[in-house]
Protein backbone atom coordinates (compact mmCIF):
# COMPACT_ATOMS: atom_id res chain seq x y z
CA UNK A 1 0.00 0.00 0.00
CA UNK A 2 1.28 3.32 -1.23
CA UNK A 3 1.46 6.43 0.71
CA UNK A 4 -1.83 8.01 -0.69
CA UNK A 5 -3.82 4.88 1.52
CA UNK A 6 -3.10 4.52 4.76
CA UNK A 7 -4.79 2.75 8.65
CA UNK A 8 -5.94 5.47 10.44
CA UNK A 9 -4.90 5.46 13.66
CA UNK A 10 -7.06 4.76 16.25
CA UNK A 11 -6.98 3.93 20.02
CA UNK A 12 -9.01 3.34 23.30
CA UNK A 13 -7.29 6.76 24.69
CA UNK A 14 -7.99 8.52 21.42
CA UNK A 15 -10.77 9.19 19.15
CA UNK A 16 -10.07 9.41 15.37
CA UNK A 17 -11.19 12.29 13.83
CA UNK A 18 -12.54 14.21 16.74
CA UNK A 19 -13.97 17.45 14.97
CA UNK A 20 -16.41 17.07 12.39
CA UNK A 21 -18.54 19.00 10.07
CA UNK A 22 -21.31 17.16 8.98
CA UNK A 23 -23.48 18.32 5.84
CA UNK A 24 -26.73 16.66 5.58
CA UNK A 25 -29.07 16.71 2.75
CA UNK A 26 -32.43 15.68 4.24
CA UNK A 27 -34.05 15.61 0.63
CA UNK A 28 -31.95 13.27 -0.78
CA UNK A 29 -33.48 9.76 -1.64
CA UNK A 30 -36.80 11.14 0.17
CA UNK A 31 -34.94 11.14 3.56
CA UNK A 32 -36.31 13.19 6.39
CA UNK A 33 -34.22 14.44 9.16
CA UNK A 34 -31.76 11.30 10.45
CA UNK A 35 -30.41 12.47 13.39
CA UNK A 36 -27.03 11.78 12.25
CA UNK A 37 -25.75 14.48 14.19
CA UNK A 38 -27.07 13.33 17.44
CA UNK A 39 -25.17 9.58 16.75
CA UNK A 40 -21.85 11.14 15.66
CA UNK A 41 -21.86 13.56 19.51
CA UNK A 42 -23.01 9.72 20.94
CA UNK A 43 -19.21 8.89 20.16
CA UNK A 44 -17.47 11.57 21.82
CA UNK A 45 -16.70 13.87 18.95
CA UNK A 46 -17.01 17.40 18.55
CA UNK A 47 -20.13 18.12 16.32
CA UNK A 48 -20.64 20.90 14.03
CA UNK A 49 -24.23 20.79 11.84
CA UNK A 50 -24.53 24.20 10.62
CA UNK A 51 -28.80 24.54 9.13
CA UNK A 52 -27.58 24.83 5.15
CA UNK A 53 -30.58 24.87 2.46
CA UNK A 54 -28.12 25.24 -0.69
CA UNK A 55 -24.89 23.62 -2.14
CA UNK A 56 -23.85 27.26 -2.08
CA UNK A 57 -24.36 27.89 1.18
CA UNK A 58 -22.96 24.40 2.21
CA UNK A 59 -19.80 25.20 0.23
CA UNK A 60 -19.53 28.60 2.28
CA UNK A 61 -19.44 26.91 5.01
CA UNK A 62 -16.97 23.99 4.21
CA UNK A 63 -14.44 26.98 3.04
CA UNK A 64 -15.13 28.55 6.11
CA UNK A 65 -14.98 25.75 9.02
CA UNK A 66 -12.67 23.14 6.98
CA UNK A 67 -9.82 24.35 8.64
CA UNK A 68 -11.24 23.60 11.92
CA UNK A 69 -12.49 20.13 11.48
CA UNK A 70 -10.93 16.76 11.35
CA UNK A 71 -13.16 15.31 8.55
CA UNK A 72 -15.85 16.41 6.89
CA UNK A 73 -19.24 14.03 7.05
CA UNK A 74 -21.17 14.22 3.44
CA UNK A 75 -24.67 12.87 4.71
CA UNK A 76 -26.24 12.62 0.92
CA UNK A 77 -26.65 11.06 -2.80
CA UNK A 78 -24.44 11.42 -5.50
CA UNK A 79 -25.75 14.55 -6.63
CA UNK A 80 -25.13 16.66 -3.05
CA UNK A 81 -21.38 14.67 -3.91
CA UNK A 82 -21.45 16.51 -7.18
CA UNK A 83 -22.89 19.42 -6.11
CA UNK A 84 -20.06 19.92 -3.23
CA UNK A 85 -17.23 18.17 -5.09
CA UNK A 86 -15.19 21.90 -5.58
CA UNK A 87 -15.33 23.19 -2.32
CA UNK A 88 -14.38 19.09 -0.70
CA UNK A 89 -11.61 19.30 -3.14
CA UNK A 90 -10.44 22.93 -1.87
CA UNK A 91 -10.72 21.89 1.90
CA UNK A 92 -7.61 20.89 3.72
CA UNK A 93 -9.30 17.74 5.20
CA UNK A 94 -10.65 14.38 4.21
CA UNK A 95 -14.72 13.87 3.42
CA UNK A 96 -16.53 10.81 4.55
CA UNK A 97 -20.26 9.99 2.57
CA UNK A 98 -23.07 8.80 4.30
CA UNK A 99 -25.31 7.34 1.77
CA UNK A 100 -28.29 9.14 1.87
CA UNK A 101 -29.11 8.79 -2.03
CA UNK A 102 -30.78 6.30 -4.47
CA UNK A 103 -28.27 5.19 -5.99
CA UNK A 104 -25.19 5.95 -3.98
CA UNK A 105 -22.51 4.87 -6.72
CA UNK A 106 -19.79 6.77 -4.78
CA UNK A 107 -20.29 5.17 -1.90
CA UNK A 108 -20.34 1.98 -3.56
CA UNK A 109 -16.52 2.93 -5.27
CA UNK A 110 -15.00 3.27 -1.95
CA UNK A 111 -16.69 0.22 -0.69
CA UNK A 112 -18.81 2.37 2.07
CA UNK A 113 -21.56 0.62 3.63
CA UNK A 114 -24.99 1.11 2.13
CA UNK A 115 -27.56 0.06 4.97
CA UNK A 116 -28.32 2.83 7.49
CA UNK A 117 -25.65 4.56 9.48
CA UNK A 118 -23.26 1.68 8.91
CA UNK A 119 -20.63 4.15 7.13
CA UNK A 120 -20.21 5.54 10.57
CA UNK A 121 -18.17 2.73 11.51
CA UNK A 122 -15.56 3.41 8.81
CA UNK A 123 -14.50 6.78 11.55
CA UNK A 124 -12.97 3.97 13.54
CA UNK A 125 -11.85 1.35 11.02
CA UNK A 126 -11.49 3.08 7.53
CA UNK A 127 -8.61 3.88 5.65
CA UNK A 128 -7.45 7.34 4.08
CA UNK A 129 -8.08 7.57 0.00
CA UNK A 130 -7.08 10.16 -2.21
CA UNK A 131 -9.30 9.22 -5.54
CA UNK A 132 -9.85 10.81 -8.72
CA UNK A 133 -12.30 13.66 -10.14
CA UNK A 134 -12.75 13.68 -13.87
CA UNK A 135 -14.52 17.12 -15.56
CA UNK A 136 -16.88 17.54 -18.18
CA UNK A 137 -15.90 21.07 -19.41
CA UNK A 138 -14.70 22.06 -16.59
CA UNK A 139 -17.37 20.58 -14.47
CA UNK A 140 -16.30 17.81 -11.97
CA UNK A 141 -18.13 14.44 -11.22
CA UNK A 142 -17.27 11.22 -9.70
CA UNK A 143 -19.56 8.37 -10.88
CA UNK A 144 -19.68 8.49 -14.76
CA UNK A 145 -20.79 11.07 -17.49
CA UNK A 146 -23.14 9.68 -20.63
CA UNK A 147 -24.74 11.59 -23.54
CA UNK A 148 -28.10 9.46 -24.47
CA UNK A 149 -29.24 6.57 -23.04
CA UNK A 150 -28.07 6.99 -19.56
CA UNK A 151 -28.66 10.29 -19.54
CA UNK A 152 -32.62 10.09 -20.53
CA UNK A 153 -32.16 7.58 -17.41
CA UNK A 154 -31.69 10.44 -15.24
CA UNK A 155 -34.00 12.88 -17.03
CA UNK A 156 -36.92 10.16 -16.22
CA UNK A 157 -35.50 9.80 -12.72
CA UNK A 158 -37.70 12.39 -10.56
CA UNK A 159 -37.89 12.67 -7.04
CA UNK A 160 -41.34 11.43 -7.30
CA UNK A 161 -40.43 8.16 -8.92
CA UNK A 162 -37.44 7.87 -7.06
CA UNK A 163 -40.16 7.89 -3.63
CA UNK A 164 -41.99 5.80 -5.33
CA UNK A 165 -39.84 3.00 -6.37
CA UNK A 166 -36.58 3.74 -4.94
CA UNK A 167 -33.62 1.42 -6.07
CA UNK A 168 -36.14 -0.05 -8.69
CA UNK A 169 -36.65 3.33 -10.06
CA UNK A 170 -33.86 3.27 -12.17
CA UNK A 171 -34.98 -0.45 -13.95
CA UNK A 172 -38.30 1.67 -14.72
CA UNK A 173 -36.42 5.18 -16.07
CA UNK A 174 -34.18 2.20 -18.07
CA UNK A 175 -37.13 0.66 -20.29
CA UNK A 176 -38.66 3.88 -21.00
CA UNK A 177 -35.39 5.19 -22.27
CA UNK A 178 -34.28 2.21 -24.68
CA UNK A 179 -37.78 2.77 -26.52
CA UNK A 180 -37.65 6.51 -26.22
CA UNK A 181 -34.19 7.04 -27.12
CA UNK A 182 -32.82 8.07 -31.01
CA UNK A 183 -29.40 7.44 -32.44
CA UNK A 184 -26.87 10.19 -33.14
CA UNK A 185 -23.55 10.84 -34.70
CA UNK A 186 -20.67 11.10 -32.63
CA UNK A 187 -16.88 11.99 -33.62
CA UNK A 188 -14.48 11.13 -30.53
CA UNK A 189 -10.82 12.10 -30.18
CA UNK A 190 -8.85 10.56 -27.72
CA UNK A 191 -6.50 13.11 -26.21
CA UNK A 192 -3.85 10.87 -25.24
CA UNK A 193 -2.90 10.39 -28.76
CA UNK A 194 -3.19 13.81 -30.56
CA UNK A 195 -2.37 12.86 -34.29
CA UNK A 196 -4.74 9.64 -34.07
CA UNK A 197 -7.10 9.54 -36.28
CA UNK A 198 -10.90 10.01 -34.63
CA UNK A 199 -13.46 7.32 -33.69
CA UNK A 200 -16.87 8.48 -35.40
CA UNK A 201 -20.21 6.11 -35.64
CA UNK A 202 -23.66 6.02 -34.64
CA UNK A 203 -24.77 5.52 -31.23
CA UNK A 204 -27.23 5.54 -28.84
CA UNK A 205 -25.04 5.43 -25.69
CA UNK A 206 -21.77 7.22 -24.63
CA UNK A 207 -20.55 6.87 -21.31
CA UNK A 208 -17.52 8.36 -19.69
CA UNK A 209 -16.16 6.89 -16.80
CA UNK A 210 -14.55 7.78 -13.38
CA UNK A 211 -15.42 5.64 -10.72
CA UNK A 212 -16.53 2.00 -10.75
CA UNK A 213 -19.99 2.29 -10.77
CA UNK A 214 -23.30 3.85 -12.23
CA UNK A 215 -27.17 4.11 -12.09
CA UNK A 216 -27.50 2.63 -8.87
CA UNK A 217 -24.44 -0.26 -9.23
CA UNK A 218 -24.00 -0.87 -12.88
CA UNK A 219 -20.30 -1.13 -13.55
CA UNK A 220 -18.53 1.05 -15.73
CA UNK A 221 -16.02 -1.55 -16.60
CA UNK A 222 -14.63 -4.49 -14.75
CA UNK A 223 -11.04 -3.14 -14.66
CA UNK A 224 -12.00 0.34 -13.63
CA UNK A 225 -10.96 1.76 -10.29
CA UNK A 226 -11.67 5.11 -8.57
CA UNK A 227 -7.73 5.92 -8.15
CA UNK A 228 -6.58 4.55 -11.42
CA UNK A 229 -6.19 7.74 -13.33
CA UNK A 230 -8.40 7.13 -16.51
CA UNK A 231 -11.52 7.53 -17.70
CA UNK A 232 -13.19 4.55 -19.32
CA UNK A 233 -15.45 5.12 -22.14
CA UNK A 234 -18.09 3.35 -23.80
CA UNK A 235 -20.28 3.95 -26.37
CA UNK A 236 -23.31 1.22 -27.80
CA UNK A 237 -24.56 1.37 -31.40
CA UNK A 238 -27.56 1.53 -32.45
CA UNK A 239 -30.00 -1.68 -31.86
CA UNK A 240 -33.34 -3.20 -31.31
CA UNK A 241 -35.23 -2.51 -28.27
CA UNK A 242 -34.67 -6.40 -27.57
CA UNK A 243 -30.83 -6.15 -28.09
CA UNK A 244 -30.67 -3.39 -26.05
CA UNK A 245 -32.39 -4.98 -23.11
CA UNK A 246 -30.24 -8.41 -24.08
CA UNK A 247 -27.31 -5.60 -23.11
CA UNK A 248 -28.14 -4.89 -19.48
CA UNK A 249 -26.19 -7.73 -17.95
CA UNK A 250 -23.07 -7.02 -19.70
CA UNK A 251 -23.44 -3.18 -18.37
CA UNK A 252 -24.65 -4.16 -14.85
CA UNK A 253 -21.25 -6.84 -14.72
CA UNK A 254 -18.88 -4.15 -16.79
CA UNK A 255 -18.72 -6.48 -19.48
CA UNK A 256 -19.60 -4.34 -22.38
CA UNK A 257 -16.53 -4.79 -24.10
CA UNK A 258 -17.71 -8.47 -24.65
CA UNK A 259 -20.53 -7.13 -27.34
CA UNK A 260 -20.38 -6.45 -31.17
CA UNK A 261 -22.48 -3.84 -30.70
CA UNK A 262 -20.07 -1.79 -28.15
CA UNK A 263 -16.78 0.33 -28.69
CA UNK A 264 -14.59 0.30 -25.85
CA UNK A 265 -11.42 3.17 -25.00
CA UNK A 266 -9.87 4.15 -21.77
CA UNK A 267 -7.49 7.14 -20.97
CA UNK A 268 -6.74 10.48 -19.21
CA UNK A 269 -8.98 12.31 -21.82
CA UNK A 270 -11.39 12.20 -24.77
CA UNK A 271 -12.91 15.01 -26.49
CA UNK A 272 -16.77 13.99 -28.04
CA UNK A 273 -18.44 16.15 -30.95
CA UNK A 274 -22.01 15.77 -31.54
CA UNK A 275 -23.93 16.78 -34.86
CA UNK A 276 -25.95 18.68 -32.94
CA UNK A 277 -26.15 19.75 -29.03
CA UNK A 278 -27.03 17.28 -26.96
CA UNK A 279 -26.79 17.02 -22.77
CA UNK A 280 -24.61 15.74 -20.63
CA UNK A 281 -25.25 14.30 -17.19
CA UNK A 282 -23.48 12.92 -14.69
CA UNK A 283 -23.77 11.77 -10.52
CA UNK A 284 -27.40 12.41 -11.54
CA UNK A 285 -27.13 16.11 -12.63
CA UNK A 286 -27.31 18.04 -16.13
CA UNK A 287 -23.87 19.09 -15.77
CA UNK A 288 -23.13 20.85 -19.66
CA UNK A 289 -23.82 19.92 -23.49
CA UNK A 290 -21.81 18.32 -26.51
CA UNK A 291 -19.18 19.49 -27.93
CA UNK A 292 -17.42 18.24 -24.71
CA UNK A 293 -14.32 17.28 -23.36
CA UNK A 294 -13.70 14.88 -20.72
CA UNK A 295 -10.21 15.00 -18.46
CA UNK A 296 -9.21 12.99 -15.50
CA UNK A 297 -7.83 14.77 -12.31
CA UNK A 298 -5.30 12.13 -10.76
CA UNK A 299 -6.18 11.63 -7.22
CA UNK A 300 -7.89 15.19 -6.26
CA UNK A 301 -9.89 14.08 -3.57
CA UNK A 302 -9.20 13.04 -0.33
CA UNK A 303 -11.68 10.16 1.08
CA UNK A 304 -12.69 7.96 3.75
CA UNK A 305 -13.13 4.10 2.50
CA UNK A 306 -13.18 1.18 3.43
CA UNK A 307 -10.29 -1.17 3.77
CA UNK A 308 -11.87 -3.56 1.10
CA UNK A 309 -11.23 -0.52 -1.10
CA UNK A 310 -7.24 -1.16 -0.70
CA UNK A 311 -7.53 -4.61 -2.07
CA UNK A 312 -5.87 -4.73 -6.06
Amino acid sequence: MDDATKDIPASAGALAFPRLLLLENRKAGGASESGIAHRLRDTGREVVAPDTSSIEEACAVVRKKSGDVDLIVVAGGDGSVNGLLSCLMEASVPSLVVPRGTGNDFARSLGIPLEGDDALSLLDTGILADVDVSFANGKPFVNAASVGLTAQVTKYQTPEQKSRFGAVSYIVSALKAVRLTRPFRAEVFNLDEPGAKSLKMRCVQLLAGNGRYFGGGMVVHHETRIDDGRIYLYALKPASTFALILHGPLIGLGRVDLSPEAVVASGTGFRLDTRRPLPVHADGERLTQTPVTFEVKHRALKVLASKEFAAP
